[in-house]
């Protein structure tokens, strides 16, 4: 195939950048357009990269990057961006310019795609009146990945899931990745009691998902591959950075030391059973990295039988939050 690519908007900083929230639009549809066209171009097609960072107008942007676009004959025509309402909107669209549209089938199994990584499908919409949908001489569609300024959204994205969906959606397969989703790892061998348990490919397993987790949580890169290493070990850290900013407003940038003010945010705070909050989804996301499965992790995460079997109590107090961050 033949297709062309971009993400919408100026980049950030310039007139006429997209919109802002938890994240920004601009870097992330460009971050998500960079995994989309890589990974194309690794499973053989030609790619285009549209993207316009520095037009003088928002008229302008979107006149040069039909410009691009239409200097290509291609068979799909494919524009990044991200939604924002207020912090009230959530959820994935695809838009097309009609239902009779040769993109039509694309968006749908893009929007499919992307909804199948936890987000609210809220599927192909019809949109003639975009710029980019009637200029366009290829067909063309507009992804709106999820909501840039919602909490919910943000605690699942991240660009290499949101790019491999898309191009999931494109192609119409799974391609392969050198990372793992939750959905790709299930610890089925425990549902095999005629065999031997692999204990330490379990907790390999188990780690892979803590590595993937804490990615979409924190939105930090890190390697997902099943090893506690140091980078691994300060993860946790971030996850429960992330969590007091998200439940309590502490400020703290996710870099993963721990210093005073990391320190004093943790205070005296702790969960217990039957508790909903993000420090929550943090211990499970941390138990997962220890090798120790609380059942799932959920945003915001609630204390139930998983997590308390994983730490064996109903109740993590401030000191054993923090032992259980940094040993």
């Amino acid at each position: 195939m033949k297709i062309n690519v971009h993400a919408g908007h100026n980049a950030d900083g310039r007139i006429g950048c997209g919109a802002g929230g938890v994240f920004t639009e601009s870097t992330a549809a460009r971050q998500v357009k960079d995994v989309v066209i890589r990974l194309l171009r690794e499973n053989g097609h030609e790619v285009y990269d549209c993207t316009v960072d520095d037009a003088p107008s928002v008229n302008a942007n979107l006149t040069q990057i039909v410009e691009k676009c239409n200097s290509h004959s291609v068979d799909l025509d494919v524009s990044i961006h991200f939604n924002a309402s207020n912090g009230q909107g959530h959820g994935t669209e695809v838009l097309v310019y009609s239902t009779s549209s040769a993109s039509y089938n694309s968006a749908q199994s893009i929007v499919d795609s992307i909804a199948g990584l936890g987000f609210t499908n809220r599927g192909v919409k019809v949109r003639n009146g975009l710029y980019v949908l009637r200029r366009t001489n290829s067909p063309a569609l507009l992804v709106e990945c999820c909501f840039c300024d919602s909490e919910v959204d943000a605690s699942i994205y991240s660009p290499d899931t949101m790019g491999t969906a898309i191009v999931n959606g494109i192609l119409g397969s799974n391609i392969p990745t050198n990372y793992l989703t939750p959905q790709d790892i299930q610890v089925s061998v425990i549902n095999q009691p005629e065999q031997p348990i692999d204990w330490d490919g379990l907790r390999k397993m188990l780690i892979a998902m803590g590595q993937t987790e804490a990615r979409n949580f924190t939105r930090c890169k890190i390697g997902v591959d099943g090893v506690y290493g140091p980078e691994t070990k300060k993860m946790k850290t971030r996850v429960l950075q992330e969590a007091m900013n998200r439940d309590y407003g502490a400020g703290l940038v996710v870099d993963g030391d721990w210093g005073p003010k990391t320190e004093n945010a943790l205070g005296n705070h702790y969960i217990k059973r039957g508790e909903c909050q993000f420090m929550v989804t943090a211990m499970e996301i941390i138990a997962l990295i220890h090798g120790n499965n609380p059942n799932g992790v959920e945003y915001p995460g609630v204390y139930g039988s998983g997590l308390a079997n994983a730490y064996n109590t109903d109740y993590l107090d401030r000191d054993a939050i923090k032992f259980c961050t940094l040993i």
